[in-house]
């Protein structure tokens, strides 16, 4: 269903000829997560924002980003000439340098992805 759901979303753009960017999903998880060291703000996480079990079992979220980024890397390597493709996942280094939890950059990690969705668009761009 995730790879049918971006095929559309491609299509229906492409009728018109509207560019569409599509990134990996970018994560992290310190090899030492647990819920309670997480709550006890004592894991490699900036704000600890979020538990990734709001999301269900580290496990699951991990194996399913993996999977979700499987399929969006499979697709860019075909994807139609209206898709710019930006692989995040290595974008942003691990750590509380860039991370506030599982899935959200804190201000610093932002500013990264920012960058690189910029340069993914003038390289689009340029001739």
């Amino acid at each position: 269903p995730f790879a049918a759901n971006l095929e559309e979303i491609v299509r229906e753009a492409g009728k018109t000829q509207t560019p569409v960017m599509v990134m990996t999903f970018d994560w992290y998880s310190p090899e030492n997560y647990s819920l309670e060291a997480f709550q006890a703000g004592a894991l490699d996480y900036d704000g600890h924002s979020h538990a990734t079990e709001i999301w269900g079992a580290p496990e699951h979220i991990i194996a399913g980003v993996r999977a979700h980024n499987d399929v969006l890397r499979g697709y860019a390597t075909n994807a139609p000439d209206n898709v710019i493709f930006l692989d995040v996942e290595p974008v942003v280094p691990d750590g509380r340098t860039y991370w506030d939890d599982i899935c959200h950059f804190n201000d610093a990690g932002e500013r990264l992805w920012i960058q690189a969705m910029g340069k993914a668009l003038e390289s689009a761009r340029a001739p």
